[in-house]
């Protein structure tokens, strides 16, 4: 089977409001992105120099939990086709966390793959159970991990 996917660059997510160094590692996260994912509006911006983008804000509170990156060298969004990228971000897919001032928490892989990485990568079925617990759902018994 052929790898399409990179690893994470894990940011601890206390140390990213504070603007410190990351100061523990997430296990890497194979193939969890294939050709469909999802950046921040922030990053975004910095990708792209259309004045439609650019002159949306992003809600604040977001913190970027981990990123990959691609050095392909166009963006696609909005079903608009290939645009160039400026900048020298590569970034191509991140997982965010908000807590949302009206209330409520969002985890958000930015990959429409991800469901195929819980089932194929334990790593990344580990992540979205803890994810789960922190949000306060628990399993009716353990979960059985072995495949």
């Amino acid at each position: 089977m052929k790898n399409y996917g990179t690893k994470y660059r894990p940011v601890n997510a206390r140390k990213a409001r504070t603007g410190q160094r990351a100061f523990f590692r997430l296990a890497p996260v194979f193939r969890a992105w294939r050709h469909e994912f999802d950046v921040r509006l922030s990053t975004l911006q910095r990708a792209t120099a259309d004045p439609a983008i650019k002159q949306l804000s992003e809600p604040e509170g977001i913190v970027t939990v981990a990123s990959s990156g691609d050095a392909r060298a166009v963006i696609d969004y909005n079903a608009e086709g290939h645009k160039k990228r400026i900048g020298n971000d590569k970034t191509i897919a991140e997982i965010i966390y908000w807590e949302r001032p009206q209330g409520g928490r969002v985890f958000h892989t930015g990959s429409i793959a991800t469901a195929w990485g819980v089932y194929h990568d334990e790593s990344m079925s580990k992540l979205l159970m803890n994810v789960l617990h922190h949000f306060g759902s628990r399993p009716a018994s353990p979960p059985a991990l072995s495949r």
